[in-house]
């Protein structure tokens, strides 16, 4: 078996790779070593691009995994984006039925291709005081044959460059120290090992670091008492401020939008509001927009705790109750690779830090998967019973035939 790794990692400004294509007749193999440049280049957006239905199913995927993902002390942080933009671009290589559930389930709308690539092209310029970096890269075996429009597509769409190295060891130091290296060292290690047979990683990153546009003042933060779910209290470190803030509330939840200072990007607090409601309810896409629909300027006095999270989640079994099944057991992924491929295993690793100057935070999504046919061994031997025959029943103990025979015509 040869596993394959796709990753995705997600924080929060854009440096777009290189990638490589080859021609349109063949598979491409590189040379080990270097980067290669396509002949191809990343889709400029000549309109303004609606991402209504991007955003409405990113949202309703996040309420998926806010719903579905374990925690054992209830503290979750995980990457909505970080999966869709991986099994976006994992879908430029799905067919079939694959193609139809990656859809589905990632809730990715038809226009997923311009979606993603405007939202790329928008975190540019999220303004002053405020960076989110989005970076891919495609390292690749050598012995691994790639569909040469698979890279363009992904180039195309998603910016993602090619290199090449030897898999496992070479390679999994080079996809550790990039990912480092893109998360500003946020999320050092990726990937632990690689499988021997393992041969190709597509990795995406995305670094946040925002800065409030309303800062809280150090001198106001005090410890005060957080009452848990189960009624028990802690002590938690309690910022103050008080301002004109957007401000929402509904049935059984009140919610405050924070801005960041660069005027791209905010922070919605959703909270509950009476002790039946479970705070992952509130991440439903409906109720987000609901949220968004009512936010009015009010003078909020607002108490927000310091939190510093990390969140690591095993996502196979997630995806498959979500409805994930061809794609890890009978994935179509001709567009990929020529060679049988099926997901194996989905992971995503994210971290957060929130304090009185703003947020820091990375996520980080490994799709793994492999190819499912091994190689012949050697000395392989044909039989093929396509011509008269003969056959024997023998007693095995004895060796004694029981029955024998000829096959000349088996019609």
């Amino acid at each position: 078996m040869r596993p394959i790794v796709i990753s995705t990692l997600a924080c929060a400004s854009l440096l777009v790779a290189s990638a490589c294509a080859g021609s349109p007749s063949a598979p491409k193999r590189l040379s080990a070593g270097h980067l290669e440049a396509a002949d191809v280049e990343m889709v400029s957006p000549t309109g303004n691009q609606d991402l209504a239905d991007l955003a409405r199913g990113s949202r309703q995927l996040g309420h998926d995994l806010a719903i579905s993902l374990p925690s054992e002390d209830g503290n979750l942080v995980y990457s909505p984006a970080s999966l869709a933009l991986a099994f976006a671009m994992l879908r430029e290589g799905a067919g079939g039925d694959t193609a139809d559930e990656i859809d589905a389930v990632l809730h990715l709308p038809p226009s997923r291709q311009l979606d993603c690539n405007t939202l790329l092209r928008e975190l540019v310029e999220v303004g002053e005081g405020d960076t989110v970096e989005v970076n891919d890269a495609l390292f690749v075996d050598p012995s691994l044959a790639v569909e040469p429009g698979y890279l363009e597509q992904i180039k195309k769409w998603y910016g993602a460059g090619v290199e090449q190295t030897d898999f496992p060891g070479p390679a999994l130091g080079d996809i550790n120290s990039w990912v480092d290296d893109k998360t500003r060292g946020r999320i050092p290690k990726l990937i632990d090992q690689l499988d021997p047979e393992s041969v190709f990683a597509l990795v995406n990153t995305i670094y946040l670091k925002a800065t409030w546009d309303l800062e809280f003042d150090p001198t106001e933060t005090a410890d005060e008492l957080f009452t848990r779910a189960d009624g028990s209290t802690t002590t938690a470190t309690m910022m103050r401020q008080t301002h004109a803030l957007d401000y929402a509330k509904g049935a059984g939840w009140q919610a405050v939008r924070l801005d960041y200072a660069g005027g791209e990007l905010s922070m919605w607090v959703l909270l509950p509001q009476g002790p039946d409601v479970d705070p992952r309810d509130l991440l439903d896409a409906d109720l987000l927009a609901a949220a968004e629909s009512a936010f009015a300027s009010r003078n909020v006095d607002l108490s927000l705790p310091r939190w510093d999270t990390e969140t690591t989640a095993e996502l196979t079994d997630v995806l498959r109750q979500l409805g994930m099944t061809h794609t890890f057991d009978d994935g179509d992924f001709r567009l990929l690779t020529k060679e049988p491929f099926q997901v194996t295993q989905v992971v995503q690793q994210a971290n957060i830090t929130v304090g009185e100057k703003g947020t820091e935070a990375a996520a980080a999504t490994a799709i793994i998967g492999e190819t499912s046919a091994p190689a012949p061994p050697d000395n392989l031997v044909t039989f093929r019973a396509d011509h008269p025959f003969a056959f024997a029943i023998i007693h095995d103990r004895s060796g004694v035939p029981l029955f024998e025979g000829v096959v000349a015509d088996p019609s």
